[in-house]
């Protein structure tokens, strides 16, 4: 089997669901390096893959990229035994210090409405004031408005959820203006041309934005600034991060922060690299051996070594390893000398109920 048909494959049965970016991911590791059989897979040729993306002008965050969607292959091709080992296990993903975001100034905001003119200088100021994304906002239908609740309402990319998103007094404003000056359409954002459908955002950023951009003599900004620029000014406004992180509908807490520390002028410097957790040490292959052709009837698995064989033999490298570890330390430890058949569902229970009582 080569690389590129496990590619495939993988891409095929693994019933992982599919990311946009998956599509050319796949076909660069096919163009170079598809025609190796799975067995040359190693490291080195990895690394040596994605020493030319740098070579070729493309940052550490692309490189990771191309990194994240081999190492689910080959994570899929050892549990499903087309490789004997995955050749990804131990390889650290590029690291890129978060750059500082590009946020627009007023003066520049009004310039590049200017420059671009009714009606997409309203779509700008929506933007700005929204904090929504490009995909997120030339995709909403006028079904999803509710101008008077003040909410819209928005699909997540990947599960599909709906969550409703509430709206500022001077984004319903705009909406209204949009509704005006819009040829009437199922769409928020029409094509110009054929209200029937939604407007091309390709054909208008490389077109009008790009000149937009340019006639208004700001530095260059990119749709995703708008973005930015909303995240910085609610932290103008001392929105606190929590709420923060709910307006811009964030995962984690770090680009709120990334927003107040840009609005207060101070410089944001990586967080210290924490220490390494302590790890179960690998067993040997005699340690190894003398457990799989020992008698479990009269020396039964302890917890210990159960778990012991469960993180090293099967969670590996998985990022999954580091939490299971921690739990057994914090909560197991108790128990590492007890055998498995002795631990009761009554204990088990006892235990939960317990935990989750604390909590």
């Amino acid at each position: 089997m080569t690389t590129r048909e496990l590619i495939k494959c993988y891409r095929r049965t693994s019933g992982e669901y599919a990311r946009r970016e998956d599509e050319r991911h796949a076909r660069w590791w096919g163009e170079r390096i598809g025609h190796e059989p799975v067995s040359a897979l190693t490291s080195n040729l990895i690394t040596t893959q994605l020493d030319r993306l740098g070579n070729h002008g493309r940052s550490p965050s692309t490189a990771c990229f191309y990194l994240r969607f081999l190492r689910r292959v080959t994570v899929w091709a050892t549990l499903m035994s087309y490789l004997p080992a995955d050749p990804c296990a131990g390889m650290d993903l590029p690291k890129e210090r978060m750059p500082r975001p590009r946020v627009l100034t007023e003066d520049e905001e009004t310039r590049l409405c200017t420059a671009l003119g009714p009606p997409y200088a309203l779509w700008v100021k929506l933007a700005i004031e929204t904090g929504l994304k490009q995909s997120e906002q030339f995709t909403l239908r006028w079904r999803d408005v509710d101008l008077h609740g003040n909410k819209i309402l928005l699909p997540h990319a990947t599960t599909g959820a709906v969550s409703a998103l509430t709206i500022s007094p001077s984004a319903v404003a705009l909406f209204r203006q949009l509704r005006q000056i819009h040829a009437p359409s199922l769409w928020v954002f029409p094509d110009p041309k054929t209200p029937s459908r939604s407007v091309n955002i390709h054909a208008f950023y490389v077109g009008r934005w790009v000149t937009a951009v340019h006639r208004a003599g700001i530095p260059w900004v990119a749709w995703k600034d708008l973005r930015h620029t909303c995240g910085v000014r609610l932290a103008k406004r001392g929105l606190p991060i929590d709420d923060m992180v709910r307006l811009m509908r964030q995962r984690e807490n770090r680009q709120a922060y990334t927003y107040r520390a840009v609005e207060q002028g101070v410089m944001v410097r990586p967080k210290p690299a924490a220490s390494p957790p302590v790890r179960f040490a690998d067993l040997s292959e005699g340690e190894l051996r003398n457990v799989m052709l020992r008698d479990l009837d009269r020396k039964p698995l302890t917890l210990g070594e159960a778990a012991r064989l469960y993180a090293v033999h099967h969670l590996r490298e998985r990022p999954s390893r580091e939490g299971f570890e921690r739990i057994y330390r914090q909560f197991w430890l108790p128990w590492v000398d007890r055998t498995l058949n002795s631990l009761t569902r009554k204990e088990i229970r006892a235990w939960y109920l317990e935990l989750a009582h604390t909590r």
